[in-house]
C-alpha cells in the first residue's frame, strides 16, 4: 500500500509542476507585441522598479501636440541590475527615448528594448534580458 501512495504523490507532483511550468511560459510571452521597433520620445512620469517586471511610464508628444502616457515593461529587477541600471537610473523630468516593441491592440503599452536617458544610451536591448 505505501507503494502505491508513493506513485501517487510522485504522479501528483510531476502533473503540478508541468502545468506550473506552462503558466511560466504563458506569462513571458511576446505574441501581444509588434515584430519590428519603434523609436518613441517623451519624458519620464514614473519610473515603479518593482518586480515582476521594472516600468516606466512616459508622455509622449505627437506632431499635433497631442500628448499620450505610455507605459514601457522590461524585465525583473535582478536583470536590469546585472544590465547596470538600479532604482536611479531613471525619475520624473528625465527626458527617455526607446527603441519599442508596441502593443498589437493599440493601446499605448510597450516591451522596451534599447533605451536613452538625456542622450546617453543607458539599456541596449532589453529583448535579450529574458533568458537570464
Amino acid at each position: 500500500m505505501n507503494i502505491r501512495k508513493g506513485l501517487v504523490v510522485a504522479a501528483v507532483v510531476v502533473a503540478v509542476t508541468s502545468m506550473l511550468g506552462s503558466v511560466a511560459m504563458a506569462h513571458h510571452a511576446r505574441s501581444a507585441y509588434s515584430e519590428e521597433d519603434v523609436t518613441l520620445e517623451g519624458v519620464v512620469v514614473g519610473y515603479s522598479w518593482r518586480n515582476p517586471h521594472v516600468q516606466i511610464a512616459f508622455d509622449v508628444t505627437d506632431e499635433n501636440g497631442k500628448t499620450e502616457t505610455w507605459r514601457g515593461e522590461l524585465s525583473a529587477v535582478t536583470s536590469m541590475i546585472a544590465a547596470g541600471m538600479n532604482r536611479n537610473t531613471y525619475k520624473p523630468g528625465d527626458q527617455i527615448r526607446v527603441e519599442a516593441r508596441t502593443a498589437i491592440s493599440g493601446e499605448p503599452f510597450a516591451v522596451l528594448g534599447t533605451l536613452w536617458k538625456d542622450g546617453e544610451k543607458i539599456l541596449d536591448g532589453a529583448y535579450r534580458l529574458e533568458t537570464r
